[in-house]
């Protein structure tokens, strides 16, 4: 029980410093933004960490930065990560069972070489290149997977980061098909994954009820991303994660209203709801 509910803490506290993506409707192809905002709890205007920690203090008596988290997998979802920065040397998920550069799939879960993560982003050629396609070269934007991975990693230390991608580049930033999450769930569990974080909402119900049928390690999958949580939660007993949102809204945002998963939103350090 305490490893869940640290579990839980764990999860929380990383989402809440995490910029949510404000995703665009385009069909089952939603565009990627992140938006400008406050950074109070990352020490601007004036504060510091100390007061964000206090105040999650004293919801639990769990302290989020020891080292009791070091056997915890992270599977960060995103637009995937600057796997050569400083910060998260040493940071990333390790896959024992992979021979590094054989372009064999050792372990046979699909993916050949995947020795620290995945790319999912195009089903079609599923590979070990995780590298975040929000550079700044390609599509001018920031770093978005790479920013959520350090903020969790500056959080909870001694958890291991599994980097899955899930994005490709945009002119407007990077987009993603539905299918592409379904197959990252499912790699992220099927991986060992405790945790799964998205940080990314769309209003379209759809996108997270509609099935999507593919191919992927010699099966025929047809899942909708609501389908691959409840297998992630229920079968695997992993925990999603997901934001709720950038705009302050009351509306039911997906996969945040899905069931099965813990949505967390943000707020300024005045407590009122945040907003882009």
């Amino acid at each position: 029980m305490e490893h869940k509910i640290h579990k839980l803490i764990l999860s929380v506290v990383a989402v809440i410093f995490i910029a949510a993506l404000l995703l665009l409707p385009s069909s089952n192809v939603y565009a990627l933004e992140s938006p400008v905002y406050e950074g109070w709890h990352l020490g601007e205007k004036g504060l510091n960490t100390t007061k964000f920690f206090k105040d999650i203090k004293e919801l639990t008596t769990i302290d989020v930065t020891t080292t009791s988290n070091k056997n915890v997998v992270v599977a960060v979802i995103d637009s995937g990560v600057d796997y050569t920065h400083p910060f998260l040397y040493n940071s990333f998920w390790l896959n024992e069972d992979e021979i590094p550069n054989n372009n064999i799939d050792d372990d046979n879960n699909g993916v050949v070489d995947d020795v620290h993560g995945a790319n999912f982003s195009n089903l079609n050629s599923i590979n070990n290149n995780f590298f975040d396609c929000m550079d700044g070269g390609n599509s001018g934007k920031d770093w978005h997977g790479t920013h959520v991975a350090g903020i969790i990693h500056s959080i909870a230390p001694n958890v291991k980061i599994l980097p899955i991608r899930a994005a490709y580049p945009s002119t407007d930033g990077a987009r993603f098909d539905a299918q592409n999450i379904v197959a990252s769930i499912l790699y992220a569990v099927d991986n060992g994954a405790d945790i799964i974080n998205l940080s990314l909402a769309a209003s379209y119900k759809g996108f997270a009820i509609n099935k999507h049928k593919f191919e992927f390690n010699n099966k025929t999958i047809e899942m909708s991303i609501q389908d691959a949580i409840n297998y992630a939660v229920l079968e695997k007993n992993a925990m999603v994660v997901v934001a709720a949102g950038n705009n302050g809204s009351s509306n039911a945002y997906y996969p945040a209203a899905c069931e099965n998963v813990v949505s967390v939103m943000a707020s300024t350090v005045n407590n009122i709801m945040w907003s882009a």
